[in-house]
């Protein structure tokens, strides 16, 4: 019985597609050997050969096998690209070790050879192209390191510590510096001795913005000396609270002087952030703390007192363009140009604490529509006046998710005409009481619907 045999004449030589012209690498190995017979080499010809990959010399399971149907042998010389038939997983050169058997005509070649470093370069490659993988070790980037996250929810960093980590997550250090600049500690915490904070390209974001948590307790914001004594706090209220290193006993006064500010508030750069004019006018402060009277609880902690024939308002808050926000008019009244929003109970028209969300002491107005053509209702909307003149109306609800609680109120006037009424449609899929629209058939039908967050109800008609 003859026995066949591999000398392999270049061992295995990986071949690599060429990074330079931008193509892709290509993932075979180039396999070259001669096959011999006790004696000499086995005829000319094609022969069918196969290819196994095992974790060990003898025995056990392949890993990966590929078939060459027809591989051409020469003078006993034979060459075939491992992995151009079934592709290597990048995973498979992961194992260490790997064992190649080679099947020759339905022969098995013994013994199997072990993969040297060459053809695990396929697991390398170069950073152009890498599908990624586990790094074990230390990565010096010499240059800039980009991350491009391949959709919007998927961070681009992601720094994940041992259990039990000890050790600083993040550290960055300045050119030729022995202790970092900035680092992000094990619990996640930030240390940056200096940081400069840029305005966003959308002007309606905030600069910083500090959210605190639901049961927040600590302060969402506190700035330090060396020695670790607190400067400046914001409580989780909002509020700012400055500890000077100055103390006042008894009465003090500060005198104008012939020219400039009576009092200028300079931080540690030597900027001015707010400043008392010499007409005693204060500004220049981003937000103000006022802590009220212990000696007298009974005194307002901010009073501000008119003159005699006052005109102009108490109080004016404006925007960065000087557009008022919200004004305290000469007669008291509270005027927001704005959405606003109270978290307590509000009481208008008395000047005693409400005893519901909502207490109005007097007369309630509301917008009134007259419509005599097809509306859609708005915000700005709340009695709708229908008047059919030459045909019948149809007036739109808005959507009612969102707005749970809103109230419209609409009413079909004299006379009845022989038309169709006034039919008024919810939004898309919604209802009106299970239904999919409500008509004012005759005059004087009204009806006031409320929307649940989801479908609109009727609750008057």
């Amino acid at each position: 019985m003859r026995r066949l045999q591999i000398l392999w004449a270049m061992g295995m030589v990986l071949f690599l597609g060429s990074a330079a012209w931008g193509q892709d690498i290509e993932e075979y190995a180039l396999i070259q050997g001669r096959i011999t017979l006790p004696g000499g080499s086995i005829p000319d010809g094609n022969y069918p050969m196969e290819s196994h990959l095992y974790n060990e010399p003898t025995g056990g399971v392949p890993l990966y096998e590929e078939t060459h149907s027809s591989v051409a042998v020469s003078g006993g010389l034979f060459t075939l690209n491992l992995g151009s038939v079934t592709p290597i997983p990048d995973s498979l050169f992961k194992i260490v070790p790997l064992w190649l058997e080679m099947v020759v005509n339905s022969e098995v070649i013994t013994p199997r050879i072990r993969l040297a470093s060459v053809p695990r370069a396929f697991h390398v490659r170069t950073i152009d192209g890498a599908k990624g993988g586990t790094l074990n070790g230390d990565l010096n980037v010499a240059g800039t390191m980009m991350a491009h996250p391949p959709n919007p929810i998927t961070p681009g960093l992601v720094i994940q510590g041992a259990e039990g980590q000890t050790a600083n997550l993040l550290e960055i250090f300045e050119a030729g510096g022995v202790n970092p600049c900035w680092y992000v500690g094990p619990d996640g915490g930030l240390t940056a001795p200096n940081m400069m904070l840029l305005p966003p390209p959308d002007d309606s974001k905030p600069t910083m913005l500090i959210q605190g948590g639901l049961r927040q307790t600590g302060n969402l914001l506190q700035i330090q000396n060396a020695a670790g004594t607190p400067l400046l706090n914001v409580d989780p209220t909002g509020g700012l609270h400055a500890f000077k290193p100055s103390s006042f006993t008894g009465t003090t006064r500060f005198l104008a002087p012939l020219a400039g500010n009576i009092v200028d508030y300079v931080d540690a750069d030597g900027f001015t952030v707010g400043s008392v004019g010499p007409d005693g006018a204060f500004s220049g402060a981003p937000r103000i703390f006022i802590l009220l009277p212990t000696s007298s609880p009974a005194l307002p902690g901010l009073e501000i007192q008119g003159v005699a024939g006052q005109t102009a308002n108490f109080m004016e808050m404006k925007n960065s363009a000087g557009s008022p926000l919200l004004t305290v008019g000469p007669d008291g009244g509270l005027h927001t140009m704005g959405a606003s929003s109270f978290g307590d109970n509000v009481s208008v028209g008395a000047m005693a604490p409400a005893n519901s969300k909502l207490q109005i002491n007097g007369a309630l107005a509301t917008a009134i529509t007259n419509t005599t053509s097809n509306l859609t209702l708005t915000g700005e909307h709340s009695v709708i006046l229908c008047s059919l003149v030459s045909s019948s109306i149809t007036i739109d609800l808005p959507s009612a998710v969102g707005i749970a609680g809103r109230q419209y109120t609409v009413k079909y006037l004299p006379p009845t005409l022989p038309l169709n009424g006034v039919t008024i449609d919810p939004f898309g899929s919604e209802t009106i009481d299970g239904a999919g629209n409500y008509v004012l058939s005759t005059a004087n039908e009204f009806v006031t619907i409320v929307s649940d967050g989801a479908n609109w109800w009727v609750i008057a008609k």
